[in-house]
This record gives C-alpha cells, sequence and structure tokens, in this order.
C-alpha cells in the first residue's frame, strides 16, 4: 500500500484496490499532522518561533528516569520522555483522532541503530487509550536518498 499526503493532495493505491482512490480530508489531515509529530520534523523546525518548548521534570520509562519535553505548535501539542545519557526518545505522547474517537496515544520507540551518523529507532509500538493499536518495525533507512517528485503524483486509474 502507497499512501501520499501533501498539502495539495492525498491518496492510496494497493493493487488489489484496483487503482488509486483519494484520501477523505480528515485522513489526509491526520497523516500529516502525524508527520509533524515526528522527531526529525520537530528537529528541523528547533528555531521555528513557532514552535515552543518547555522542560517539564522527570518520569520514569521502563526503569529509565526519563526527563519530559513538552512541544507546541499551533493547536498541536505532544510530549518526549528523553533518556538523556543515550541521547533517545523513549515515547511521546499526544492527542490523537482514533476510529473509535479522540484518545491519548503513546508512541514507545526501541531498537535504535546508527544511520550515516543518525540515530534512529526501528521498532514503534502505539496504543491508544492504553490499548495496542499499532507495531512498527523498519527493516533499513537512509538518509537524504535522491526522490523522485513522480511518486507524488496520483497514477492513473
Amino acid at each position: 500500500m502507497i499512501i501520499v499526503a501533501t498539502p495539495q493532495t492525498g491518496f492510496m493505491s494497493m493493487a488489489a484496490m484496483g487503482g488509486p482512490r483519494d484520501l477523505p480530508a480528515s485522513q489526509k489531515e491526520d497523516t500529516l499532522k502525524g508527520m509533524r509529530r515526528e522527531f526529525w520534523y520537530v528537529s528541523q523546525h528547533a528555531a521555528d518561533p513557532q514552535f515552543f518548548f518547555v522542560a517539564g521534570g522527570k518520569e520514569k520509562v521502563g526503569d529509565v528516569d526519563a526527563s519530559i519535553l513538552d512541544i507546541f505548535h499551533g493547536a498541536e501539542q505532544l510530549r518526549w520522555f528523553i533518556d538523556e545519557k543515550a541521547g533517545r526518545i523513549l515515547q511521546e505522547q499526544h492527542q490523537g483522532n482514533t476510529p473509535t474517537g479522540p484518545a491519548t496515544q503513546v508512541v514507545v520507540y526501541s531498537e535504535w541503530k546508527t544511520v550515516d551518523g543518525i540515530s534512529l529507532p526501528f521498532h514503534e509500538e502505539v496504543t491508544a487509550n492504553g490499548k495496542g493499536t499499532s507495531s512498527v518495525a523498519v527493516s533499513g533507512a537512509e538518509i537524504n536518498p535522491a526522490v523522485d517528485p513522480r511518486i507524488f503524483e496520483k497514477p492513473q486509474q
């Protein structure tokens, strides 16, 4: 399955679907919001005056005393729990939409590997209101690969 979401368009395509289908506006916006919560996006905007960062104490995550960092961007808010010694985000918490309505979503990051000098999580476990919703396993990563802009164009039926 391929999902493309940009400010201008949103569609998904899968061989079994018989061709591309437009994403509903709400799904497109949720996908874009999810991308804006990614640590690489937030890091890129660390000096952006529209982002506010507030350090807020400590909380135990597993056996680690994690430092809390609250991040605000417009109406969006997310919280990172950071292992300062390892320099890693252990988990993220935010309010999000699910098929059953709004929920507190938590993403737990693990299996960190270094790619081109950058430490990245290769596994994510996601919960909504404490119930598991998805698991992500990354098999490989490239930093700044060449990207054919045509992948963002909606294919013909």
